[in-house]
């Protein structure tokens, strides 16, 4: 084999998998793979802050500081902070003392916890739904 058409042979090997590559790639990145850090990024949350639901009656409300409070616990409404009604957004106000609500909050170490969905009004377990009914026991017929 002559030298010349050695470095002609290498040249078009080159150039064959130059445009192949550039082929492939169309200047768009490559997919990244799924991994958790990407995962946990998406949620916007620490993972020490997990979403928690809760429900239950109001016992009070402080619209100035944004609170209320639902057995021991004391909830605080946040910017974040998603409030519905009927699947309507509403502000704090409308949230009365005696009122049944549910949601969920971001797990923290501190005293009060930030809310993130809360549900105002709806049925309170008590107020109809089969499963909350006490079971009475049956007087079985199989004696008689």
């Amino acid at each position: 084999m002559q030298p010349g058409c050695l470095v002609r042979a290498l040249f078009l090997l080159a150039t064959c998998c130059f445009a192949t590559f550039a082929a492939q790639t169309n200047g768009v990145p490559p997919p990244r793979a799924y991994s958790r850090t990407n995962a946990a990024t998406a949620t916007a949350t620490t993972p020490g802050q997990r979403p928690v639901p809760f429900r239950g009656t109001i016992k009070s409300v402080d619209k100035t500081a944004q609170t209320f409070v639902i057995g021991a616990r004391t909830f605080v409404v946040t910017p974040r902070s998603k409030l519905l009604q009927a699947d309507k957004p509403v502000p704090l106000t409308e949230a009365l003392v005696g009122e049944w609500v549910t949601g969920s909050y971001l797990r923290t170490s501190e005293t009060k916890l930030p809310v993130l969905s809360l549900y105002v009004g709806g049925k309170s377990p008590a107020a109809g739904s089969p499963n909350a009914k006490a079971r009475t026991p049956q007087a079985s017929s199989a004696g008689k």
